[in-house]
């Protein structure tokens, strides 16, 4: 791992963030934004309607009853350079003698009530041409009789690019990548929630998070190019802090078999004499190791957020040490 670093050192300075960019941020409603809970002829709806603004101060969107509640909590506030947008679905319910329902709504009025999801707007507004990293990451837990759906279409074009659906025990989803502001000055984010419970007897909760983050500065593309004769190599960047991880996961068919990863910085795609197998790098540094009982790998090589460099990797296996299998490559890109 550390030789990995001090590899990508070499191969480009470290980059470090220059002066700060101003950024803002601006939230609003894309359709009627509610929710409601209705116990038999009882119901209880509250709903911001659409093209309105949400207050940097954040805000709620509840429909409470005795026994069944939904509500929506937004936030989003911009600290430094970071800009931040938070969105959380809360319901429960217990059955009585009727069904309990309960969840999001864009319906514009109470007489109209119909579950659905509902949307808003999330803007970031800077100079054109900066680039950073783009968080977005999802929780919670959807016990059985409610269900949550959590989105972003990043771009506001129509394309779901991130979705979460939070299980029964609780689950975690996360995906960051690098983003640059376009010539218009404006990062556009669709969020898309959906929240309902249809409960006949017993008790259900639902309780969910929905988060997405900016920071200008260094991020990183991980895209893998070249065919494979078997195993595959697949990689995810991730950052905490000041500290980014590179994850890099081999899936094969062979249990502790030797395999070697190969570190280079050129795209290669040449095919191995008396094989279907190719070299897609160049040679620059190499690391061995063993795959596990299930024939898989996991490596993480850890290095300081604001490092800049692009490296191309690919996996070799040696099957009875008597033949070669390789992966496809995988692009790194940090800058």
């Amino acid at each position: 791992m550390r030789a990995f670093f001090l590899l990508g050192a070499v191969l480009a300075p470290t980059a470090l963030l220059g002066a700060q960019t101003t950024l803002s941020a601006r939230l609003t409603t894309l359709t009627d934004y509610g929710n409601f809970a209705r116990e038999g002829t009882a119901l209880a709806y509250q709903s911001i309607a659409a093209n309105k603004d949400i207050p940097s101060t954040g805000t709620s969107v509840s429909a409470n009853l005795s026994n069944t509640s939904a509500a929506t909590l937004i936030s989003h506030f911009v600290r430094g350079d970071v800009v931040t947008v938070d969105v959380s679905e809360q319901g429960t319910a217990t059955a009585s003698s009727t069904t309990a329902l309960a969840g999001t709504t864009s319906s514009p009025s109470s007489t109209t009530v119909v579950q659905g999801p509902h949307e808003l707007l999330f803007e970031i507004k800077g100079r054109a041409g900066t680039r950073g990293l783009l968080e977005m990451w999802a929780s919670g837990i959807a016990q059985a009789g409610s269900s949550v759906k959590l989105g972003v279409d990043v771009g506001n074009d129509q394309t779901m690019d991130f979705a979460s659906v939070p299980s029964t025990t609780g689950s975690f989803d996360r995906a960051e990548r690098s983003i640059t502001i376009p010539a218009s000055g404006l990062l556009q984010f669709r969020i898309v929630t959906s929240a309902s419970i249809a409960l006949r007897s017993g008790y259900t909760v639902y309780k969910t998070g929905l988060s997405i983050r900016f920071t200008p500065g260094v991020a990183c593309d991980v895209e893998a190019y070249g065919q494979s004769c078997g195993p595959r190599l697949g990689g995810m960047s991730t950052t905490t802090g000041t500290q980014r991880t590179l994850t890099l996961a081999l899936a094969s068919s062979h249990a502790t078999t030797p395999a070697v990863l190969v570190i280079g910085n050129q795209r290669l795609a040449l095919q191995l004499p008396g094989t279907n197998c190719y070299l897609h790098t160049n040679y620059i540094a190499s690391i061995g190791f063993l795959t596990d009982a299930s024939g898989n790998a996991v490596q993480k090589f850890d290095f300081p957020a604001n490092t800049v460099f692009s490296l191309t990797l690919q996996d070799a296996m040696f099957p009875g040490l008597t033949s070669i299998e390789t992966t496809n490559g995988l692009s790194v890109v940090c800058k």
